[in-house]
């Protein structure tokens, strides 16, 4: 699991909490109690209304935290796609995802359902929930956006058992990350910073406009 934490003022408590994702499963609580301790922390942050950003399997804890069912999917999500807005994720954070050619990394055979309380903001030909919000600050996204091109090998070598367990070419994966990486790391930088900006831009706006290109932000976006 990766994780990335702004704090502001020091003397606060953090006041944004990213968490990524990770090769395990939501049902694999009781062999990496990692993700039970993960999980209580998510449940914390959204009921004191703290911000949080889950992506893949954060977004699966996520879900399960609000008392939805994460379960494995028919299918393996794998590769480069698009994804269709809602009209809630239209005007969402998420809104740079609707231009024309974008496609994000899918990596994940876990899906989940939601809560009334988690409107969906996102969804694709394979499963309806790719993304959804929770409260105020509370955004989760199945997919990945913050993959860049150059981390991308490491995914690849990190995953090569499960890559030959399926019929997926993995030199198409590099040339597709090659197209699509560049010009989504912009459209990814433009998501959080709208996120940011909705989060924090009344209450704190030092952190309002924070570019995500900024040595604090730098960790959410190497993959």
């Amino acid at each position: 699991m990766r994780s990335l934490v702004v704090t502001f003022p020091p003397t606060r408590p953090p006041l944004l909490g990213s968490r990524l994702g990770g090769p395990m499963g939501v049902a694999d609580m009781v062999i990496y109690r990692l993700l039970a301790s993960e999980k209580r922390l998510i449940e914390w942050r959204l009921s004191h209304g703290q911000p949080v950003l889950g992506i893949c399997l954060s977004a699966q804890l996520m879900a399960a935290t609000l008392g939805a069912r994460v379960y494995e999917g028919a299918t393996k999500e794998i590769g480069r796609g698009a994804i269709s807005l809602t009209t809630k994720g239209f005007s969402s954070p998420l809104a740079p995802l609707a231009q024309d050619g974008v496609r994000v990394l899918h990596w994940h055979c876990d899906i989940f359902d939601l809560r009334d309380s988690a409107p969906r903001l996102a969804s694709n030909a394979v499963y309806p929930n790719q993304a959804f919000s929770s409260g105020d600050g509370g955004l989760a996204l199945q997919f990945h956006i913050e993959a860049d091109a150059h981390g991308l090998d490491e995914w690849y070598i990190g995953h090569a058992v499960e890559l030959a367990g399926t019929d997926i070419d993995v030199w198409l994966l590099r040339r597709d990350g090659r197209h699509y990486a560049p010009p989504a790391a912009e459209i990814a930088g433009s998501v959080l910073n709208r996120w940011l900006d909705n989060t924090f831009g009344e209450t704190y706006p030092a952190l309002a406009g924070v570019n995500v290109d900024s040595p604090a932000l730098s960790p959410l976006m190497s993959a």
